[in-house]
């Protein structure tokens, strides 16, 4: 509860208000679609019907017996666009401090173990979409690449790019925000002897899972029969 407590209490704050939305007048009437009741309800994470999960959510919020009709689906809609969408990062932030200060954080030989893993999501079919993020098969369409604690699922670092914008390069861009004491885990669409240096350039553990193919030496390495070895991988 806490934990709520402290997240939750900034939305009340005119300066984050102030710093998370597009324009200076937005939400400064009083509504019944306040800034604090947009975020919370875009964090309820919404699953049926959008007109449905609004009346449920202010009769919950106004404890009340029945479903009534507060806020429309149309002024949702118009709400959400005056919300600067780094508030979500900045929420989560405060999360993952607040973790840390109860100590909850689960280690393996003490350090973290993070996982880094990518998506592509289809966008809604609007010009602009395909323009900024590009498209597939005629469909606007987005990478997605999170950075996140393996134990518990959460999210430390999440990127939405343009299809242009490889795995690899989303994972350099995940690095600044490893924790020192973390280990990092990545699938086989990873690898590259850039990324090995960059890695061991900023002192971070990682773990890649290698193709078979991936160079003479591994292939070497796999006709040996050996369980483990170490090896330098150099440039060409």
């Amino acid at each position: 509860m806490k934990i709520v407590q402290k997240i939750t209490s900034p939305l009340d704050c005119p300066a984050f208000i102030a710093a998370h939305r597009q324009n200076p007048q937005d939400f400064t009437r009083r509504r019944q679609l306040t800034f604090k009741n947009l975020v919370l309800f875009l964090l309820n994470q919404p699953r049926t019907a959008l007109q449905t999960e609004l009346d449920q959510f202010y009769r919950v919020l106004n404890q009340a017996s029945t479903e009534t009709q507060m806020v429309t689906a149309q002024a949702f809609c118009k709400a959400r666009k005056k919300l600067n969408p780094e508030v979500f990062e900045s929420l989560n932030r405060l999360l993952q401090q607040q973790i840390d200060c109860f100590g909850l954080r689960q280690k393996w030989r003490g350090l973290r173990v993070l996982a880094v893993d990518g998506s592509t999501v289809h966008l809604p079919l609007e010009s602009t979409m395909a323009t900024f993020f590009g498209s597939h098969s005629g469909f606007p369409m987005a990478r997605l690449s999170t950075l996140y604690e393996v134990a518990d699922g959460q999210t430390l670092h999440s990127l939405i790019v343009p299809l242009t914008v490889g795995e690899r390069d989303c994972a350099h861009l995940h690095l600044e925000h490893l924790p020192a004491d973390s280990l990092t885990l990545f699938d086989r669409g990873y690898p590259g002897h850039w990324l090995f240096a960059l890695f061991a350039q900023q002192q971070r553990h990682f773990l890649m899972r290698l193709p078979c193919g991936y160079n003479a030496q591994v292939k070497a390495f796999l006709h040996s029969g050996q369980v483990e070895d170490t090896q330098l991988f150099v440039a060409n």
